[in-house]
């Protein structure tokens, strides 16, 4: 197998996003609130995760890579996709890792009453980095995250609060993302 190293970007195509009064934005799937509580766009979240897994599987498929040396990763929506899919996808088993960046898991309450649905190895490396000044995607929401992947056994999932951060990023948090994914590309 020839060993090459590339990226592959997604991008969203602009849809309605209910909590922003429908504007058309770029988005993976309709947002109705930011609490806990607040209904979540099943449908979309899931079509979302199955584009990422058909997107994987492709790439596997050409010979070039094994999934063992891809890590999955996201921002915001795009790292809970990210999350989503590999947590939930058994296609997906064997990732080298998930980097997720402000973000959270959609549908965790449905994943925790059907635990039936994580198809992930246990043992699989989670690096998720929240900024503790995140007005969009409160650090409290990534903090619930990381508590979910704890009951449910996820060895190597870490939390990182990076201090001053708002809903977005900065050096630390990349130069975590970059030994993160320096370290389970080469073990």
């Amino acid at each position: 197998m020839r060993k090459k190293k590339h990226y592959i970007c997604v991008f969203r195509q602009p849809i309605e996003v209910s909590i922003n009064q429908n504007t058309v934005m770029p988005a993976w799937f309709d947002v109705y609130g930011l609490t806990v509580d607040a209904p979540q766009d099943e449908a979309g979240i899931m079509k979302a995760a199955e584009q990422i897994t058909r997107i994987i599987k492709a790439e596997v498929e050409t010979g070039e890579v094994t999934m063992e040396h891809i890590v999955l990763g996201g921002f915001s929506q795009g790292g809970s996709v990210a999350l989503y899919a590999a947590l939930t996808d058994a296609n997906l088993r064997g990732l080298a890792g998930v980097v997720v960046l402000s973000s959270w898991l959609p549908l965790a309450q449905q994943l925790a009453s059907d635990s039936s649905r994580i198809q992930a190895e246990r043992s699989l490396p989670i690096l998720h980095c929240h900024g503790a000044a995140d007005s969009l995607v409160p650090y409290a929401v990534g903090s619930l995250t990381n508590a979910f992947l704890r009951n449910f056994h996820f060895t190597a999932a870490e939390l990182h609060k990076i201090a001053d951060l708002g809903h977005t990023c900065n050096e630390e948090e990349m130069k975590l993302a970059q030994t993160f994914i320096h370290k389970v590309l080469t073990t």
